[in-house]
C-alpha cells in the first residue's frame, strides 16, 4: 500500500521532532537543568503517542521520570502530577486518579497556567462522573467551563460542556443535556474543530429515547463518521462499535447485545445508564 505524501511528511516531521527533543534532553541533563529536562520528557511522550508508539507503560515511565526531574527542579510538580493521574483515569483507574488529581488541582490553582488548571478540573469532573458522583462532577465541570470562558479557551469550553451534557443525560434531564451538547457543538464550530463524537452519540441516544428515530439516526451517523475519522485509538474503536450497534437497534430494536458491544458500552456509560439506554424503544413509524 502506498502511503500518501502528506502522511509520510507528517511522520518524518514527527521523527525529526523526537530526535531534537532527545538531543535537548541530553543537553539539559548534562547542564543540569531539571525543569527543561522534564518538559522534554513530556514532549517526547506526547510525540510518541502521535507516532503510534505510545502505550500506557511508556507514557507512565516518561511522566514518572519528568516528575522526578520536577521534584529536583522544584517547578512544575503539579502539572506532572496531573498528567500522571489523568493517564490513570483514562485507563479505567478513576478512584486512584481522583486522590492525586485533587492534590494536583490544589497545586495548579496556585500557579499561572490556567489552561493546565482547567484540564485538571475537567479530568476531576470526568472521573467523578465515571463513579456516578454527579454532584461533584457537575461542580468541577462547571468550574472548568467558567474558567475557560474567562480565558477565552473555546475548545476547553466545548470539552467542559460535553461533560455537563453527560451529567444531565445521566440524570435524565434531556433538555439540559441537549443544551450543553449544542453549546459544545457551537464552540467547536467557532474554533474550526470537528464536533465531538461522544456528544453526537449521546444526542442520538436521547432522540432514540424520545422516539425520534430520524433524528437519532442522523446523530448516530454523524457520530460514527466522526469516530471513523479520528486517529485509530481504543476510544474511537469503542465509539464505532457503539454507534454501529445503536444504528442497527433503530432498525431491529431486539438486536442481540454481544460481548464486544457490552464492553464498548461499559467504557462510556455506567451500568445503570446502560440499562436505561437499552430499555425498549418506542420509535415513531
Amino acid at each position: 500500500m502506498t502511503i500518501p505524501g502528506s502522511v509520510a511528511r507528517f511522520f518524518f516531521a514527527l521523527e525529526i521532532s523526537i530526535l531534537l527533543q532527545l538531543e535537548a534532553l541530553d543537553l539539559f541533563l548534562s547542564i543540569p537543568d531539571r525543569e527543561r529536562a522534564a518538559k522534554c520528557r513530556i514532549n517526547i511522550a506526547n510525540l510518541m503517542v502521535l507516532h503510534g508508539d505510545g502505550d500506557y507503560n511508556s507514557q507512565e515511565t516518561a511522566i514518572q521520570d519528568a516528575l522526578a526531574d520536577h521534584i529536583q527542579g522544584r517547578g512544575g510538580y503539579g502539572h506532572c502530577l496531573f498528567l500522571l493521574r489523568d493517564l490513570d483515569g483514562r485507563h479505567g483507574q478513576s478512584l486512584s486518579a481522583l486522590i492525586w488529581l485533587n492534590q494536583a488541582e490544589r497545586i495548579l490553582a496556585k500557579g499561572r497556567n490556567s489552561f493546565v488548571h482547567t484540564e485538571c478540573t475537567r479530568s476531576l469532573a470526568l472521573n467523578y462522573f465515571k463513579i456516578c458522583q454527579y454532584d461533584l462532577a457537575h461542580s468541577w465541570a462547571a468550574s472548568s467551563l467558567e474558567e475557560c470562558e474567562s480565558i477565552g479557551d473555546l475548545a476547553g469550553c466545548s470539552a467542559a460542556a460535553v461533560i455537563l451534557g453527560f451529567i444531565a443525560f445521566a440524570r435524565e434531564d434531556y433538555k439540559g443535556s441537549f443544551e450543553h451538547f449544542l453549546h459544545s457543538l457551537r464552540d467547536r464550530k467557532a474554533t474550526g474543530l470537528a464536533p465531538i463524537g461522544d456528544a453526537l452519540e449521546a444526542m442520538g441516544c436521547i432522540w432514540a429515547k424520545l422516539g425520534k428515530s430520524t433524528d437519532a439516526r442522523r446523530a448516530f451517523e454523524e457520530s460514527l463518521q466522526q469516530y471513523s475519522s479520528e486517529e485509530f485509538t481504543e476510544h474511537s474503536q469503542y465509539g464505532i462499535v457503539r454507534t454501529q450497534f445503536f444504528l442497527k437497534r433503530l432498525e431491529t430494536p431486539k438486536v442481540d447485545l454481544g460481548t464486544e458491544v457490552l464492553v464498548a458500552l461499559l467504557r462510556q456509560y455506567a451500568q445503570s445508564r446502560i440499562d436505561r439506554i437499552l430499555a425498549p424503544l418506542h420509535l415513531e413509524t
